[in-house]
């Protein structure tokens, strides 16, 4: 097959014509010339596969955005990325669709863990043991603390906590902990949740590692109360104050 007059339309006219700025003479070639017809639908087909392919070529990455919204970039990145956002309507479903997917983590993983039929234990502050430092209790997975641990106890299970400053967020503190069941191995509490709750309301859940340990950041100053679930206690801090 051949065009019916291949001096009257040019390349440039065929990719006018897949962009939608077709003249008058264009049209009404390519309507008469089955060729030219089937050119232009080729070129039309593979200029809207481009478009899928780069128009966003300069957006940023997915996890660049996701560091944004936690608030995790730079004072110098924060603006760039927000007015990229303000004109990029892809990215900034993006950013929706991930603060919805957040949203319905956090409001699964921070129900509360059944506590129907557990015995209810309220953790006291114990002294701490007397000793050298080095021989004070510590966090099995940071060596000796920064700051000085309260140790709390409720019948055989020991929860050792202390607060450091987070660096990654200015103003805010990281609390770290440290349970144990006397006369079992470090790791028998392992996978048990441990909830941070706020005026009553939980705002962070965590699991005990293989190590005994868990991390609580980003916390504001402020009374929190502190439950560990395990299979038969709930063991209850009832303030820690941050």
């Amino acid at each position: 097959m051949e065009c019916i007059a291949p001096h009257n339309i040019t390349e440039e006219q065929l990719l006018a014509y897949s962009d939608g700025e077709a003249d008058e003479t264009t049209l009404e070639h390519i309507g008469r010339c089955p060729y030219c017809a089937e050119q232009a639908r080729a070129i039309t087909a593979t200029q809207s596969i481009l478009r899928v392919l780069f128009q966003r070529i300069e957006c940023p990455e997915a996890h660049t955005l996701g560091e944004f919204h936690m608030g995790l970039l730079s004072a110098d990145e924060r603006p760039v990325i927000k007015d990229h956002l303000n004109s990029c309507p892809d990215c900034a479903k993006e950013v929706s669709d991930l603060e919805h997917f957040l949203q319905d983590v956090r409001t699964e993983f921070m129900a509360p863990p059944l506590q129907t039929q557990l015995k209810r234990l309220v953790a006291r502050l114990a002294p701490s043991p007397p000793g050298p430092a080095d021989q004070q209790p510590a966090f099995a997975f940071r060596g000796a603390a920064t700051a000085p641990l309260d140790i709390y106890q409720a019948e055989d299970i020991k929860m050792v906590v202390g607060l450091e400053a987070d660096g990654l967020r200015a103003g805010r503190k990281m609390l770290l902990g440290f349970t144990t069941r006397k006369g079992k191995p470090i790791e028998s509490l392992a996978g048990a949740h441990v909830q941070l709750s706020r005026g009553g309301q939980a705002v962070a859940l965590e699991q005990v590692d293989t190590l005994g340990n868990f991390i609580f950041s980003d916390l504001a100053s402020g009374e929190y109360e502190l439950m560990l679930f395990t299979d038969q206690e709930q063991v209850v801090v009832e303030m820690i104050v941050i």
